[in-house]
């Protein structure tokens, strides 16, 4: 390997030794003498080291780093950055699936020499195989775009693209940039201990000129069920994406006010997506969570746009009728937690003959 390799892979982990395992068997075989691959393990007290360790025999290039306590994320984050060595960088989730090809082609990007961040879409995946279609996180009918946004206005259209929140970066695994450039830049204190730290680099280095190509038919998988949802108040979710989005447009977009509404309301255009996207998903939502997450999130909602035809019913329930049906609250919870969670288990991971494959068959094409 060159002593700077083109592309580094990092993958910080803690306490997912089965997932990660899948991850390695399907990504290791892509790697080559341009790449580098460092696990940094944040003193995982399950059998994370044992897996690694079974990789290194096959594969000695794959690095490992330990720590002797947990770190947190964050700091295990900012530890990779500093730590590998490649002109180009990704950090990868621990129970992400790399398909094959995923890799050459991020070479083939790179090696073009037009853009700062390469931005990839992304699939759902359960232990079952594909859940849904491929996630488009920009406008449906966009094909590879290059994006160049230093003015205001030309920021603002890049943000009426946006579909998902992983336009926004809020997505780790599927953005892969110059590791120097992308590391200089400083995050302040309040936005590091925030909900999306990582988007403030990206985002400030697309509002100050940075070249972003959006390769539309490169597909990583990503585990659903794994995003930390608290079932006895759902609307936490979306209050986490309002407020965390919120302070980045405070802290980047304060003199750029085209863009920061553009911004806004691709937030607010994501959240309504899962909040309410239907009359039966705004009710359930409104049932698990408590009447002042949900009138704060209403209210954020309509400051910087329009709520959509199920929310604007079901927030017009009184207050009262929801809090009739409390006492089944809890119960309902659990067993919708129960169900989402199973997805995410060792257990579940470990019993899938879909994942257990050496690679699964419908990840072949990559889409």
């Amino acid at each position: 390997m060159p002593e700077t390799p083109l592309l580094s892979i990092g993958i910080p982990t803690y306490k997912r030794s089965v997932h990660l395992d899948v991850l390695l068997r399907n990504l290791l075989p892509q790697l080559g003498p341009e790449v580098e691959l460092l696990v940094a393990d944040n003193a995982s007290p399950d059998d994370t080291q044992e897996t690694i360790e079974r990789h290194t025999a096959v594969y000695p290039a794959l690095r490992c780093h330990r720590h002797a306590e947990n770190i947190g994320f964050n700091r295990n984050y900012a530890f990779l950055l500093e730590t590998m060595r490649g002109q180009w960088c990704c950090i990868i989730g621990d129970d992400e699936i790399i398909p094959p090809g995923y890799v050459d082609r991020l070479l083939y990007e790179i090696r073009q020499d037009t853009a700062d961040i390469l931005l990839s879409n992304f699939r759902k995946y359960t232990v079952n195989g594909p859940h849904g279609e491929p996630v488009r996180i920009l406008n449906a009918n966009l094909p590879t775009t290059d994006f160049l946004c230093p003015e205001d206005e030309e920021l603002a259209a890049y943000f009426n693209q946006v579909d998902n929140l992983a336009g926004l970066f809020s997505f780790i695994s599927n953005v892969t940039f110059r590791r120097e450039e992308g590391s200089a830049i400083a995050i302040p204190p309040d936005v590091q201990n925030a909900t999306f730290p990582h988007a403030y680099r990206f985002l400030l280095w697309l509002r100050n000129g940075g070249r972003l190509r959006y390769l539309a038919d490169h597909v990583m998988w990503t585990i659903k069920g794994n995003d930390g949802k608290n079932f006895d108040d759902l609307i936490q979710r979306a209050l986490l994406d309002l407020d965390g989005y919120a302070l980045l447009a405070d802290r980047l977009l304060a003199a750029r006010p085209a863009s920061a509404s553009a911004f806004m309301q691709a937030v607010c255009r994501e959240v309504i997506s899962y909040v309410g996207k239907n009359i039966p998903m705004a009710c359930l939502q409104r049932y698990l969570s408590r009447p002042e997450s949900w009138r704060r999130c209403m209210d954020v909602l309509l400051q910087h746009g329009s709520l959509n035809g199920p929310l604007t019913m079901v927030n017009r329930i009184p207050s009262l009728l929801w809090s009739v049906a409390g006492p089944a609250k809890t119960a309902t919870a659990r067993l919708i937690e129960r169900r989402y969670r199973s997805w995410t288990t060792p257990e579940a991971v470990r019993n899938s003959t879909w994942l257990q494959g050496a690679v699964p068959s419908a990840l072949t094409t990559g889409k």
